[in-house]
């Protein structure tokens, strides 16, 4: 199962995108407070182990802290399903008349979303300290939960040794990402010889402050 389009809005920092990740890995790069860390909030919100509601939600969650920026987080699967959270959405109520509702729904039907059909869509995020932490919607004791909780205990307590060096698979994952992003990723020239990130972050950073 992938993700196949996310959409949010006016969620934290995030005013309004719509992209489709690629079937591969996804980077999402950008300065300080450009959001990057909030797409991945709203995915977690939404597919965390906790049932997302908007009895939790604050103010400052809201884009530029307004109530009145009613928050909406849409991810698409490649089964062809959606799911979203809406703080605004019309809908078609059982005798075909148009109301407000807010909350979680499947394929537009707040009623069709029980419990069971949000199981589906497992997800686990490698947080900032690399950790693999488990964010299945179902039990922590849950075999894909259970899976997750060993192989994270396994790369936390493995040494690998590269060079002569022995150092444990944890530091080396960090030292390794972050050759990834400064010696790669931000090396990159165009024609003129100037840094494409660097260039990419101003503009990232200037439409962030809008």
């Amino acid at each position: 199962m992938r993700i196949t389009r996310i959409v949010i809005k006016n969620y934290k920092s995030i005013k309004d995108i719509d992209f489709k990740p690629n079937k591969s890995i996804n980077t999402f790069i950008g300065g300080n407070s450009a959001g990057k860390s909030n797409i991945v909030d709203a995915i977690n919100w939404l597919l965390g182990p906790m049932y997302p509601s908007f009895n939790s939600v604050c103010k400052e969650d809201h884009f530029l802290g307004k109530e009145d920026n009613k928050i909406s987080v849409r991810l698409e699967f490649s089964d062809g399903h959606n799911l979203e959270m809406n703080e605004f959405r019309e809908v078609q109520n059982y005798q075909g008349e148009k109301e407000i509702k807010s909350g979680l729904f499947y394929d537009g039907q707040q009623y069709n979303c029980k419990g069971e059909i949000r199981e589906k869509y497992c997800s686990a995020y490698l947080g900032v300290d690399r950790k693999i932490l488990d964010y299945l919607p179902s039990s922590r004791w849950s075999l894909v939960g259970r899976i997750l909780q060993e192989v994270n205990k396994k790369f936390m307590g493995e040494t690998y040794t590269h060079k002569g060096i022995t150092k444990t698979k944890e530091a080396w994952l960090k030292n390794w990402l972050t050759i990834i992003r400064d010696q790669l990723l931000f090396s990159v020239k165009d024609e003129s010889g100037e840094e494409i990130m660097k260039k990419f972050l101003t503009i990232v950073q200037n439409e962030s402050a809008k």
